[in-house]
């Protein structure tokens, strides 16, 4: 079984311009990843710096997962 992902990450964040590539590419790298966003502006204190669009990620990550 390959378990489900989501991923969210700030446009800002070091890691994010440091691994552009392979970003650009995760769809390819991630089995079974439901969701993939990047969120304009923020770093990498996304539950701090955009709460509101994480909790609404995560909230339909998990309601697909229940079917």
């Amino acid at each position: 079984m390959r378990l489900p992902s989501y991923l969210m990450v700030g446009s800002k964040d070091p890691a994010f311009v440091i691994l552009a590539d392979a970003f650009a590419s995760v769809e390819q790298n991630v089995t079974n990843l439901r969701g993939n966003r990047v969120l304009d502006g923020a770093g990498n204190w996304l539950t701090l710096e955009r709460t509101q669009e994480v909790n609404s990620g995560l909230l339909s990550f998990l309601r697909d997962l229940e079917g």
